[in-house]
């Protein structure tokens, strides 16, 4: 492995999710499944266009005493790809929870793995990511441009490498670190932590009707809310229904927001999203076009670059003195969440690749604890995906999410065991 000089600093989102990598598997995953016959050659051909368009997939984090992490670009390495037969008998989600089983650590290694099941007339590739390098949408944008690449010849003009979030939005970030302060943990203490093995988390999934996915569009543009805010407000409902320990006061969700519009960078393959915190009491009635309502204006808050910088300067100043793998796990302990909801919104882009077809898209984020139920969702060809993410998932969470919202949004539709 070649190492160059240091491209860039880590952002504060990038060392965040970096550190935390090192003490567990913190990935983030997208399963694309297609209609379609390829040959494993396609695929292979298509991951060495994908690796010369995209800086980021050959990039690399070095870490040295009192210098901030730094991405390096390493050659000579290609995407790792394990290919595997799809039959009728496999399971993909459980294939997705298999790509889980191995952390990338600290990034000295490749930062993007894929698992290919290749079948006769279908296939499903599953790109699995180191978070420092990738989110959710940046493997949307590098799934559309791998099935461009299988299903054409076509030479990729080279991608330079996102700038950071904490670039974008105007904050400083130093390239060294400040003396650590008398609170700060012992270097030597973060030998002694091992990197916890985790079991992958249980996966399920339902894909909703078209009929259903319009309805949901429709019933919020009825209401002055969003899709989102109808999502939110169903997944909290059906949260208190299916658990007991959801009936409590502070509730907390996490929203990961996709910011990459503010930026004009729909295209970038890194880390461009913020985080909308909301704390809800689920002891308290509540109406449920309320909690939509807020729901969608909360996250309102973070599209803006006042807003996302007020959000990110809490961690860039908990980052800007030297923290290391412990601090940060302390840090996440401290702020703990009970459900993690992710949109990823519409598949940005046509679902045909010359005699493919995009059929679903699947990601797959562990954002949490133990009973953390992380929620995603993603919309292919006018239909709605949604992924549960929990190593305890809520006892039948997703079927009364689909109750649900069938009572919200088809008022007069007949219940899903009736059909």
């Amino acid at each position: 492995m070649n190492i160059e000089v240091p491209v860039r600093s880590l952002g504060c989102m990038e060392e965040y999710v970096w550190l935390l990598e090192q003490r567990s598997t913190r990935m983030a995953l997208l399963c694309a499944e297609v209609d379609g016959s390829t040959k494993l050659s396609q695929w292979q051909h298509a991951l060495r266009l994908l690796q010369k368009k995209y800086a980021n997939i050959s990039m690399r984090v070095a870490h040295e005493h009192n210098i901030r992490p730094f991405f390096f670009r390493s050659s000579g390495e290609d995407i790792p790809l394990l290919s595997l037969p799809l039959t009728h008998e496999t399971d993909v989600l459980e294939e997705c929870r298999r790509a889980m089983e191995n952390s990338f650590g600290d990034g000295s290694g490749p930062p993007l793995r894929v698992r290919l099941l290749l079948g006769v007339n279908s296939a499903a590739v599953i790109l699995s990511a180191h978070h420092a390098f990738f989110d959710g949408i940046g493997l949307m944008n590098l799934i559309r441009d791998t099935l461009s690449f299988v299903a054409a010849e076509e030479e990729p003009v080279a991608q330079p490498q996102t700038p950071s979030l904490d670039s974008l939005v105007g904050l400083e970030v130093p390239h060294g670190y400040a003396p650590r302060n008398e609170m700060g943990a012992d270097e030597s203490s973060e030998k002694n932590l091992p990197l916890v093995a985790l079991r992958p988390p249980k996966v399920s999934r339902i894909q909703l009707s078209q009929e259903m996915t319009k309805a949901i569009v429709e019933r919020a543009r009825q209401q002055g809310t969003t899709a989102n805010g109808i999502l939110m407000a169903t997944f909290l409902e059906a949260g208190r229904a299916a658990g007991d320990h959801w009936r409590k006061n502070d509730l907390t969700c996490v929203v990961p927001v996709n910011v990459r519009s503010l930026f004009h960078q729909e295209q970038a393959e890194g880390i461009v999203f913020g985080q909308k915190r909301f704390v809800f009491d689920l002891l308290q009635p509540t109406d449920f076009w309320e909690t939509a309502h807020a729901c969608s204006e909360g996250v309102k808050e973070i599209r803006t670059v006042d807003g996302l910088k007020a959000n990110l300067s809490p961690l860039r100043d908990f980052l800007s003195v030297k923290r290391s793998v412990a601090e940060a796990v302390k840090l996440t302990d401290a702020y703990p969440h009970d459900l993690m909801v992710s949109n990823f919104g519409n598949f940005d882009g046509p679902t045909s690749f010359g005699s493919l077809r995009l059929t679903a898209i699947t990601p797959v984020v562990d954002s949490g604890a133990a009973n953390t139920q992380t929620v995603m969702v993603a919309t292919t060809d006018e239909r709605m995906t949604i992924v549960l993410v929990s190593p305890n998932p809520l006892p039948n969470l997703l079927s009364k999410i689909e109750l649900r919202l069938e009572e919200v949004c088809l008022p007069h539709s007949v219940s899903v065991q009736d059909r």
